[in-house]
């Protein structure tokens, strides 16, 4: 049984976090143990749990001082190697999974990467372009496909965004960094490279982290 944690901050949108374990309640989790880590990140209104879940373990932590999405992460993740996850799966709080996503996730992940991430849609009506496209286009449009590094220009970019999904992005390869959006990361990676370096204190850490695992031997996988 793979022991994995998510770990999703929450800060000032409670709506969007319940949100968020709504959609997680009806994940597909075959031979996972499945537990997740809300981090409040020194909320005004302090995050409660109102629900009971059955398909996970629900705890939270709160911080009194906003840590960044560097330094909330690190609380959880830090917290999820001490209750001996195996494997931690970061999270957006504003984003809804698709109830086949995790398995094929965690499989790939034990197969052969360190850290993994999947093909991420804009929600529908949040594209970037919304007279872009067709009524019928609205929720396939692509956020994320994998990453790749602009070193000339030191930008990190994002393959696929803006397009319609036509099932151009469906081969599993090898990406140059993984979004903190949703990304799976084995335990043995922040054994060896440590965890998000807080002086990123929003945006930017996740390419950081990603371009240290791969110094560090591990491959990353879209």
């Amino acid at each position: 049984m793979n022991k994995v944690f998510i770990t999703t901050i929450s800060f000032n949108n409670n709506a969007e976090t319940i949100s968020l374990l709504d959609s997680l309640e009806n994940v597909n989790k075959n031979e996972i143990e499945l537990s997740v880590v809300v981090i409040d990140n020194a909320s005004k209104e302090k995050f409660k749990n109102t629900a009971s879940y059955k398909n996970f373990k629900l705890e939270i932590l709160r911080s009194e001082e906003n840590l960044g999405f560097a330094g909330g992460q690190n609380l959880g993740i830090k917290h999820a190697l001490e209750k001996g996850a195996e494997t931690i799966l970061i999270l957006n709080n504003d984003i809804t999974v698709d109830s086949n996503f995790l398995t094929p996730l965690i499989s790939l992940l034990k197969r052969n990467a360190g850290i993994i991430s999947p093909k991420i849609y804009f929600t529908r009506g949040h594209e970037y372009h919304k007279n872009r496209y067709k009524s019928s286009d609205l929720g396939k449009v692509i956020w994320y496909a994998g990453g790749v590094m602009d070193y000339k220009n030191v930008i990190g970019k994002h393959i696929g965004v803006d397009e319609v999904d036509m099932g151009q992005y469906e081969k599993v390869r090898e990406i140059d960094f993984a979004t903190g959006c949703c990304v799976a990361v084995k335990k043995e990676v922040f054994e060896k490279i440590g965890f998000f370096d807080e002086r990123y204190f929003l945006y930017y850490e996740d390419n950081d982290f990603s371009l240290r695992a791969k110094e560090a031997g591990f491959s990353l996988m879209y």
